[in-house]
């Protein structure tokens, strides 16, 4: 008879740490989702704001651009902390983006301004951002770094961002 019942407590309790181990996960990865979404939308509004700065005019180059960029970064998690105590549900996760180089991209908008029109058809950003990196000697395999740290906190609709932080880190070049 106490065999029996240590069998059903072991078998509750390995229930219940598989539980709270999934449930942890799915936390984290709630978390993971929705933080690198953020950094995406805020380097894509960055970029933006980049281009906005540099060129006048030409609404479709700075589109395609800006495009093109985002198709060359990596977003990567660094470190997701779930707090689910008793009080609200918070955590804080930073996501690495790993982009074009700012000299780069930089270089690439006075081209991009240099230009005549705004025919987005006849410039092929991505060929021109190729020659740019040949011309500067940035390799493929170089990139600048951006840290993006996010607070969130759960709430009905689920995960939300509450805070924002970015730090630029050192070039790999």
């Amino acid at each position: 008879m106490l065999n029996r019942m240590v069998s059903v407590f072991r078998a509750s309790l390995q229930g219940v740490i598989i539980f709270l181990i999934l449930t942890s996960c799915t936390e984290d990865s709630k978390v993971k989702e929705v933080a690198i979404g953020q950094a995406v939308l805020s380097l894509e509004k960055e970029l933006r704001a980049e281009a906005n700065a540099l060129v006048h005019g030409k609404e479709g180059l700075k589109i395609n651009y800006v495009s093109v960029i985002m198709d060359r970064t990596q977003f990567e998690t660094e470190k997701i902390t779930v707090s689910t105590g008793p009080e609200k549900p918070s955590a804080q996760a930073q996501v690495l983006a790993k982009t074009i180089p700012d000299s780069v991209r930089n270089a690439l908008l006075e081209i991009i301004e240099k230009r005549k029109t705004d025919n987005s058809f006849s410039f092929n950003i991505a060929d021109a951002l190729g020659l740019v990196r040949k011309q500067m000697g940035v390799g493929a395999e170089d990139f600048s770094q951006i840290l993006f740290t996010f607070q969130l906190e759960k709430n009905a609709k689920g995960w939300s961002v509450t805070g924002e932080s970015k730090e630029k880190k050192v070039s790999s070049f």
